[in-house]
């Protein structure tokens, strides 16, 4: 009897091609159940799944990644936040042809169109700057070599749902006051536009999961399909034994 069962275990084992499209099922349904949950949790909790079809944030968030952007409160979003946000007048009005946009906070202006909070260099310092409740936060991950260090400067007021974010995509240039030197590519966006702020991204897996939402029907009948074929053929080898 031990011989027995050890014959019936080795001959389960040797299916590698079973074992081989057991593993992209469950990938597929890995996949589907994540635009699912994406959408659900969106809904429930204000969450913005999306594909960035753009470099514009290179190499911070890359081409074809997928991103899911948190909802924050105005004096929650930070300088150097990547923020999502819609083409749309609001994100009330926006929809799944609605473009979604990713970029970087550089500059923060209140409804009187004074700057209440943007990246300066650290080699420009002026006491002035720490004036009245004004604070600065060091950003030695954001250096601009031998002419200095990036700081944030923030007046100590707060953010609210009157000011204008200004924006503008890394393109590869991990130095903020770049973006601050030239007007060219800097968004004016008021809060009602933001979804909310990237809190991660996976590279790549927006091609995948682009190829799913353009083809769900075409990548449904194949999967429904090799279901029903793997059954076939295992019914027809557990006959034939």
């Amino acid at each position: 009897m031990e011989t027995n069962n050890l014959e019936v275990n080795t001959t389960k084992n040797k299916n590698p091609k079973g074992l081989v499209f057991k593993i992209i099922s469950f990938g597929i349904l890995g996949l589907l159940g994540l635009l699912a949950l994406t959408i659900v949790f969106g809904m429930i909790f204000g969450y913005k799944g999306f594909i960035v079809r753009g470099e514009s944030m290179e190499p911070i968030i890359h081409y074809y990644s997928f991103a899911v952007a948190q909802p924050r409160a105005p004096e929650q979003i930070k300088l150097g936040n990547a923020i999502s946000y819609t083409s749309a007048s609001s994100i009330q009005e926006a929809s799944l042809r609605t473009g979604v946009v990713t970029h970087r906070l550089i500059r923060v202006v209140n409804e009187l169109d004074e700057v209440i909070a943007e990246f300066r260099n650290f080699a420009d310092y002026d006491a002035s700057w720490e004036e009245n409740g004004a604070y600065i936060v060091s950003r030695p991950d954001l250096s601009i070599g031998e002419s200095g260090t990036v700081v944030e400067w923030y007046s100590g007021e707060e953010f609210t749902k009157d000011c204008i974010f200004l924006t503008q995509g890394t393109n590869r240039e991990v130095n903020p006051l770049y973006a601050m030197a030239s007007s060219a590519a800097i968004e004016e966006i008021p809060y009602q536009r933001i979804f909310g702020v990237v809190i991660f991204s996976i590279p790549k897996l927006g091609f995948i999961l682009y190829f799913i939402q353009k083809n769900i029907i075409l990548v449904a009948a194949v999967f429904i399909s090799g279901i029903l074929l793997y059954n076939l053929i295992s019914r027809d080898l557990k006959a034939n034994k």
